[in-house]
């Protein structure tokens, strides 16, 4: 659908403390698919900005003149804002949203990086056309899995910004070993747009040594949204809150207080 001026499509940005968290959607989505998860983690305190990345949020017109470097370009312009103002930046995306964190991770100076519903499986072109058009048509449209989740986004994608996206999953499948940050890696097995394998992929071709994988088992793609997402937005809390120096300086504190208060 055109959606040009829709205040779902709108980029986000929530004043907190000195950690920063960059959110990052998914392909032909938008900052909507972020803005709940955003929203909790204002609550906890952090800086969080959710971003609109080129070619999204108006119409599939514009999708098409854009390349997988606008979207790279996006998302390191969204990391450098919050790095101005922020002592400590994570990333956490979903679906191609995923793969930009990753990026960002193998070239920037991230604390950490979270996917959601990453893809990283390669097909042949002719293979990965069909797997668009048949595992990511609902989810164009606004449906998903589960009836209830509302998706705001294109009816359908540009054929070249499907390539474009599949050279985005060669280039962070390719650059996976490089990565050393910590990683959370979230994934479920219900999701029909992306195979649940890609997150063992992930998981077991990253560089880093700090890392986790959590699967989920009621939720279809957009698991920012779906029935469980009260869970995505507490592991995603909980790994920045324990990877962050903000975090870990509110642990210290709460044991001190905890130890006063038994004497």
């Amino acid at each position: 659908m055109n959606i040009i001026n829709s205040k779902y499509a709108k980029e986000f940005y929530f004043k907190g403390n000195n950690t920063g968290v960059l959110l990052i959607h998914g392909f032909t989505g938008t900052p909507y698919e972020m803005r709940f998860l955003g929203e909790f983690l204002r609550s906890k305190g952090y800086t969080v900005r959710g971003i609109l990345l080129k070619g999204h949020g108006t119409t599939p017109k514009d999708m098409k003149k854009c390349s997988f470097r606008d979207w790279t370009h996006g998302a390191v312009q969204g990391y450098k804002s919050l790095k101005q103002e922020c002592d400590e930046v994570f990333a956490v995306g979903f679906s191609m949203g995923g793969l930009l964190s990753l990026y960002l991770a193998r070239n920037y100076d991230i604390r950490g990086v979270v996917t959601l519903s990453a893809p990283v499986r390669i097909y042949s072109r002719a293979a990965a056309l069909a797997f668009i058009e048949r595992n990511l048509k609902n989810h164009m449209t606004g449906k998903t899995e589960n009836r209830d989740i509302d998706v705001i986004g294109y009816e359908r994608a540009p054929l070249i910004s499907v390539h474009h996206l599949f050279k985005l999953i060669r280039y962070v499948k390719a650059n996976l070993k490089y990565i050393k940050k910590p990683v959370l890696v979230m994934q479920s097995y219900g999701d029909r747009a992306v195979r649940p394998k890609s997150a063992n992929i992930i998981y077991s071709n990253i560089g880093s040594k700090d890392k986790s994988i959590i699967y989920l088992h009621k939720s279809g793609h957009v698991i920012t949204c779906d029935k469980e997402k009260e869970r995505v937005f507490e592991e995603v809390y909980n790994f920045i809150k324990d990877k962050s120096a903000f975090g870990r300086e509110k642990n210290r504190e709460e044991e001190r207080c905890s130890c006063i208060a038994q004497y």
